[in-house]
């Protein structure tokens, strides 16, 4: 069995980790206002939200996965969140 001394083999990983660590930091944010939705018994806002972001992901994933492969996954993930 080869070893990589370098860890080349994960060199194209790179630019798909940069790219989803990059879009996934609004995420952080995302609870406090979800918490106060809940509080204030607006849970109906937060599904519908969801369900749109969840369409747009789903149609990001469509056309970006085509031509992008796994750099589109990331993007059409982080500008969904």
């Amino acid at each position: 069995m080869r070893h990589s001394r370098s860890g080349e083999q994960y060199a194209g990983a790179v630019p798909i980790l940069i790219i989803a660590t990059i879009l996934v930091i609004p995420r952080a944010f995302q609870s406090i206002p979800e918490l106060l939705l809940r509080t204030a018994d607006l849970q109906n806002r937060i599904l519908v939200w969801y369900t749109v972001t969840g369409v747009i992901n789903i149609v990001l994933d469509y056309f970006l996965i085509r031509h992008y492969g796994a750099i589109g996954v990331a993007w059409a993930n982080g500008i969904a969140q």
